[in-house]
């Protein structure tokens, strides 16, 4: 790890700047803020949610909202974490940089997607090493 915060010191320095932290940790956590909302609304549903109803039709539209509303609380689940790991790779100075690579992840595509943790060529080379073990199957 030592040898990818050496190469980022190579890096432009203005690269990340405060300004540009802070946009992103805003942007961040209130997207945070808006999955634990919607997280919170679909447990008070899920709660409130009465099963006894005598229509079988019914009972099962009902089971496939459930199991909906699961769904959509385990993504946000996820994305929470994401989320939390990309508030602590702020803290630690290494948002913004590939994880696998140290380069830098670039705004543009951070502004698209502020959880990315791999550069776009790094990106594409998993996919690529992904695809040709499959095809090997």
């Amino acid at each position: 790890m030592s040898d990818i915060k050496n190469q980022r010191l190579e890096l432009k320095e203005d690269y990340i700047t405060s300004d540009t932290l802070e946009f992103f940790k805003q942007k961040l956590l209130s997207w945070r803020e808006e999955l634990v909302g919607l997280s919170n609304k679909y447990m008070v549903d899920l709660k409130n949610d009465d099963l006894r109803v005598p229509d079988p039709v019914d009972f099962g539209s009902r089971q496939i909202e459930k199991e909906r509303d699961l769904m959509a609380i385990r993504r946000s689940s996820q994305i929470i974490l994401q989320i939390d790991n990309a508030l602590l790779r702020m803290k630690q100075g290494e948002y913004g940089y590939c994880a696998m690579t140290g380069e830098e992840i670039g705004i543009e595509r951070l502004k698209v997607m502020p959880l990315a943790t791999l550069s776009v060529q790094a990106q594409e080379e998993i996919e690529n090493r992904n695809r040709l073990g499959r095809s090997y199957s």
